[in-house]
């Protein structure tokens, strides 16, 4: 099934000095605002065993993603995420979904 949706990968590590149970709740933040977000479908976080974190954002289109990262740097729900990751050790990429098991179509879809 070929979709429009775009998948937004964002791997990093952390700050030495941060605690994991520090990020998680400073991720859930993320949770409350994203949500908010135009285009937005879902979201996950997940850890590797030796520390690499991948972030995985599911938006309807490219447009929808652009939009939310140039207001996530400013965003207050958003600070204390970004102050504990390592800013070095950032890639993100934006991936065009072309198979799925999921339909998001039928998700209900927030608008701003």
């Amino acid at each position: 099934m070929t979709t429009n949706n775009v998948l937004e990968q964002i791997q990093f590590r952390l700050k030495e000095n941060v605690l994991e149970s520090d990020f998680i709740l400073a991720s859930d933040q993320i949770n409350q605002w994203v949500q908010q977000q135009a285009g937005f479908i879902y979201r996950s976080l997940a850890k590797s065993t030796d520390g690499l974190w991948t972030d995985i954002y599911y938006w309807n289109d490219m447009e929808s993603a652009d939009a939310a990262n140039k207001v996530f740097p400013t965003a207050p729900e958003c600070q204390a995420l970004m102050s504990a990751i390592l800013e070095e050790s950032v890639i993100m990429q934006h991936l065009d979904i072309v198979s799925q098991s999921c339909d998001f179509s039928q998700k209900e879809v927030t608008t701003a």
